[in-house]
């Protein structure tokens, strides 16, 4: 049966962590910029910085998780062919 261990997972973690980094400063600096438009009652001026803010959040977001999901294939791949390779052995020890 194939196991990934979840405890030794460090990119897994660490990537996690990424989002919610890209996630929280999005969310603060489109706060910052939302409240500044309050202020000063000029949306023109703050609606495109808050536009490319989100944009780039959603990119960002998208390249972690697709750097995640390509690292956890090569992962899963890894771990297939030890156990084939160990079935292999065992098959070759009983021989």
């Amino acid at each position: 049966m194939l196991r990934i261990n979840w405890k030794r997972d460090w990119v897994g973690f660490l990537n996690t962590w990424v989002l919610i980094g890209i996630g929280a400063g999005s969310l603060i600096a489109v706060l910052i910029l939302f409240i500044l438009g309050l202020c000063a009652g000029n949306w023109d001026t703050y609606f495109d910085p808050i536009k490319y803010i989100i944009i780039g959040w959603y990119v960002i977001s998208m390249v972690a998780v697709l750097i995640r999901i390509g690292v956890y294939r090569v992962g899963v791949l890894r771990e297939r062919e030890r156990l084939k390779n160990s079935k292999n052995q065992k098959t070759k020890d009983n021989s």
